[in-house]
């Protein structure tokens, strides 16, 4: 997916210079103008004013009840902080040239303080034609100072701005350009859900949000990655944390001269690091009163674009202001997403590659087939948390790209030409096209996961059934059980009663046993004997050589040559006799054809020796049928 490709307007539908009619109505707050008349609801219902009967009220009115925001209202309005150490936010007021002497990082109350103080025509300090907040992980004590001190212009933007970013994942990313009242006001509104991926020590456990509902819920959760690890890593002191973000920002006003910025973002993943940009600690100022020198102004920086830019050097012009703050962003959306993928991308390949051999294996006993049985399970578990985890992903940063797509098709007709605006505008574009690849990577990798499910599932049906638990039980039942069930049958209906009842039993038994081997030779137990053999003989203390396939007759005390009543004395060992006709050859078939027991030795199968007894009879009896046969074979 491409981002637009669209060039900038010759000029704006908006009319960036249009003159305000008063600014009387900004040094007053709406809630004053209200409990100046009436006043005798909530702040929250007054700040919704939602119509009765209205849908609004069950799903708009419930979600900040949800979180407690109508309480944190009522407690803010009557002057009562309760959190003051995390609820610090940055606010800076400027015209033009001169920034105001309370500008930084506060606390909620100093902002409620600085707020109430007239906007416009104050003889202390500038004029704030410009306004930017920034809150790093707001709470609902800064965003009630927010909503109690905003003005009644701001109310219907406030209102969607903050219901959208407590909402954070429910909603899809979305970047939009509004014009109200009439075409007197415009608004860039952008709301971004995404993740941050984060190594942590299993020992600390995740970093939870520290807001939560009145159920103890936290607004954003956080999810544990373990099923992404191999079996070499289960014992690994960290794993990885997937946590849920929300970056909304909203620039809004009358023109080019007089706006105000919101920017909200989740910082509660973070470790505290006052070295971290992107955390409130950075610009947080901690000067001895004593050292400092009054005359020498501080530097300031922009929070809204990580510290890059100066506050009283940002653009004055809100369209660039906005697409300073979207590039900056974006660049870190772009190191994000990256590392997102990279650790997503080697733990898929790490464990594809660890099973790309036999998932599943044939078993032979209850052990085998139990431990085949939890290999697929595992692998089943593994592909649906790994596809599910690959389509939230996919669907998350495709509605990023798709927002910035859609925002630049429908809103940049009303930007104003500007080599600013363009440069910043295909600078925006690049780094979409760079979050595009990175979609195409997580597309791969679903694609890959798709692949080793085909391959699970056709080792499944190869092995039509063989992932049983009771598999083991069930071989025994159809070998042991079923002869001897049909056996007692026979034998309590009194069809033969030539013999004892147990004589006839054990007859009947064996003869339909051998019945059942020579019908289906794999239920045979000679092949179980044959895995045990190799153990009995190393039980006997004899020396095992596992590429000695010929020699098994002579190390087997048991075998038919140690029985057979013609001596072997002075024949070699590994020589193995041949048929001395062709004929020979059509019955014994192949001579290299391994006779006997095979050796199980994981090499290739060699050829056993047969008895010299047996081999010396069946030339006997060739001599006796033909006249002077030699026995040595024909190449000899």
């Amino acid at each position: 997916m491409q981002p637009s490709q669209r060039t900038v307007n010759s000029q704006s539908l908006f009319n960036w210079d249009q003159s305000t009619l008063s600014l009387e109505s900004e040094n007053e707050s709406w809630i004053q103008q209200v409990f100046r008349g009436d006043g005798a609801d909530t702040p929250l219902n007054l700040f919704l004013n939602i119509p009765v009967h209205s849908p609004r009220d069950l799903y708009e009115r419930e979600l900040f009840r949800t979180v407690g925001l109508d309480t944190t209202l009522i407690k803010v309005k009557a002057g009562c902080f309760v959190d003051l150490s995390k609820s610090r936010l940055w606010l800076y007021d400027t015209d033009e040239n001169q920034p105001r002497s309370y500008n930084g990082v506060m606390s909620a109350q100093k902002a409620d303080e600085a707020l109430k103080r007239k906007r416009f025509g104050d003889h202390t300090e500038p004029d704030a034609c410009i306004r930017r907040f920034h809150l790093h992980h707001p709470t609902l004590e800064s965003i009630a100072v927010l909503i109690l001190n905003a003005k009644q212009s701001e109310l219907h933007i406030l209102k969607d701005f903050f219901w959208n970013h407590i909402r954070g994942q429910m909603n899809p990313a979305s970047i939009r350009f509004n014009i109200g009242n009439g075409g007197r006001i415009f608004s860039f509104v952008c709301h971004l859900p995404s993740f941050v991926l984060r190594t942590v020590d299993v020992k600390d456990g995740p970093l939870e949000d520290s807001r939560k509902t009145p159920d103890k819920k936290p607004w954003r959760k956080c999810r544990k990655l373990s099923f992404l690890s191999t079996d070499a890593d289960s014992n690994s002191p960290s794993v990885e944390i997937l946590y849920e973000t929300q970056h909304s920002f909203t620039v809004y006003g009358y023109n080019k001269s007089v706006w105000t910025s919101n920017y909200l973002g989740d910082t509660y993943f973070y470790n505290e690091n006052p070295e971290n940009q992107d955390t409130v600690e950075y610009y947080t100022e901690d000067v001895d009163e004593v050292d400092a020198d009054p005359e020498e102004p501080m530097e300031k920086w922009d929070p809204s674009t990580i510290g890059i830019v100066e506050a009283h050097k940002v653009s004055p012009h809100p369209c660039d202001y906005f697409l300073m703050v979207m590039y900056e962003r974006f660049k870190q959306w772009y190191e994000e997403w990256m590392y997102t993928f990279t650790i997503i991308q080697n733990r898929i390949s790490n464990h594809v590659e660890k099973h790309r051999a036999t998932v599943v294996r044939i078993p032979t006993s209850q052990d085998c087939a139990r431990e085949t049985m939890e290999c697929i399970v595992r692998n089943r578990e593994w592909l649906e948390n790994t596809e599910e985890l690959l389509a939230l992903l996919t669907l998350t940063l495709r509605a990023i790209i798709t927002a910035w797509n859609d925002f630049t098709d429908d809103a940049w007709v009303h930007f104003p030409n500007s080599y600013g605006v363009q440069s910043l505008h295909w600078q925006i574009v690049n780094k979409v096209k760079e979050l595009g690849d990175i979609l195409k990577g997580f597309l791969d990798l679903e694609h890959q996961c798709h692949q080793f499910r085909k391959k699970l599932e056709l080792d499944m049906g190869a092995h039509s059934g063989s992932f049983s638990f009771l598999q083991h039980y069930t071989v025994t039942f159809v070998q042991v059980i079923t002869p001897a069930v049909a056996s007692a049958a026979i034998v309590q209906a009194q069809i033969l009663s030539i013999f004892p009842q147990w004589a006839l039993f054990l007859l009947l038994t064996g003869g339909f046993s051998a019945l059942e081997w020579y019908i289906e030779p794999s239920s045979s137990p000679v092949r179980w004997l044959r895995g045990k053999m190799p153990n009995l003989h190393s039980h006997f203390g004899v020396e095992d050589d596992p590429q000695d396939g010929a020699r098994w007759a002579v190390r087997r005390p048991w075998h038919l040559a140690s029985l057979s009543k013609r001596s072997t004395s002075g024949v070699p060992v590994n020589e193995t006799c041949f048929p001395a006709r062709e004929s020979g050859f059509r019955e014994w078939g192949n001579p290299y054809r391994t006779y006997g027991m095979q050796a199980q030795t994981g090499f290739q199968e060699v050829p056993l020796a047969r008895p010299r007894a047996v081999l010396d009879r069946r030339a006997a009896a060739s001599e006796q049928r033909r006249d002077r046969i030699s026995l040595e074979p024909p190449w000899q």
